[in-house]
């Protein structure tokens, strides 16, 4: 017989070992990727590079996974494809074309861990507690003196470009909401997403970049190009992808977006050894400071009576009717 009993302490939101090092892994797929795209523009379009990554992820793959089979899985890919990829994607590589450091705009898209909070905040009634907006100040504050420490070097126009993709990413995050008791796999997620945001990013580059223009990529890319793309489909999206949305469903945003914070260090690193982006001592501060905000977050907190957190609203816990609590329910 099923029965509810109220949580103090509910050990789902402690992460386990294995599941940081996912989360570390995460961050550091995606820091590299910053580089990673840069070097694959290289020899590829813009569009077509995207496209041509995620017909890589689709296929063969989405012959051997299983389509996603409720009318929920399929919002949450729709949204989850074109939010995250179609558009974050493009403005990302956008401004890395137009003159971002792969360093740089690794950091400034690390600025959603604030904007999801604020909408966590502002629509699901989340409360967050006075050690967690002193990390997130602290955050915020690496954040900015690296951005201000560079940012006479580089083009305004590379910099707004990152604005529409710092908003997609933390819309996109928060879609994971509509996946309560979802049975879909991340891989299964992550290779039907990418199937959906090839053909958008496909028919653009077409019109945009032309079928000559695709072709000449085709006939003269160069291997350290088409390893880079390759590092994007297996690292960058397959596993790291997969890592996020499990992740995401098991603890929940505000558990798992602090650790993104360290994807600009490993994406600065990669850009300093590949590309020479210089790395001062007062990012290196900074950098401290944004570390120190990520272990602040990370702080273990029992819940509070009446108080919702925002990763029991996210997965639908049951709440108890007399105190609205999360309950475990257990056989």
């Amino acid at each position: 017989m099923t029965h509810f009993s109220l949580l103090h302490h509910d050990t789902r939101f402690f992460m386990k070992p294995l599941h940081i090092l996912m989360a570390l892994g995460t961050a550091c797929f995606w820091g590299v990727n910053f580089v990673a795209i840069k070097m694959s523009l290289e020899s590829f379009p813009l569009f077509f590079q995207q496209s041509l990554r995620f017909f890589l992820v689709s296929f063969p793959l989405i012959f051997f996974v299983p389509r996603p089979r409720s009318r929920s899985s399929w919002k949450v890919v729709v949204k989850f494809s074109l939010f995250l990829w179609v558009l974050q994607l493009s403005f990302i590589t956008l401004g890395i074309k137009y003159g971002a450091p792969p360093g740089m705009v690794s950091l400034l898209i690390q600025t959603k861990t604030i904007v999801v909070i604020i909408l966590s905040t502002l629509f699901y009634h989340y409360r967050p507690q006075q050690h967690e907006i002193l990390g997130i100040v602290l955050s915020l504050t690496g954040l900015i003196m690296i951005a201000h420490s560079v940012a006479g070097e580089e083009v305004r126009l590379a910099y707004l470009l990152v604005i529409p993709a710092i908003l997609s990413v933390s819309y996109a995050t928060l879609a994971f909401k509509s996946e309560e008791g979802n049975p879909s796999k991340p891989l299964s997620i992550t290779v039907w997403c990418a199937f959906f945001a090839m053909m958008p990013m496909f028919l653009m580059s077409l019109m945009i970049e032309g079928p000559s223009k695709i072709l000449h990529s085709l006939e003269h890319f160069s291997w350290r190009s088409m390893f880079a793309l390759l590092y994007s489909v297996i690292f960058a999206t397959l596993a790291g992808t997969s890592f996020y949305v499990f992740l995401l469903k098991r603890y929940g945003p505000e558990r798992i977006v602090p650790f993104n914070l360290l994807i600009p260090f490993f994406g600065t690193i990669t850009s300093t050894l590949i590309y020479g982006e210089r790395f001062t001592f007062i990012q290196a501060m900074a950098m401290l400071l944004i570390l120190g905000g990520l272990l602040i977050n990370q702080v273990r907190r029992p819940f509070r009576l009446g108080s919702l957190t925002l990763s029991a609203k996210l997965k639908g816990l049951p709440l108890s009717s007399t105190s609205g609590e999360p309950c475990d329910y257990r056989s």
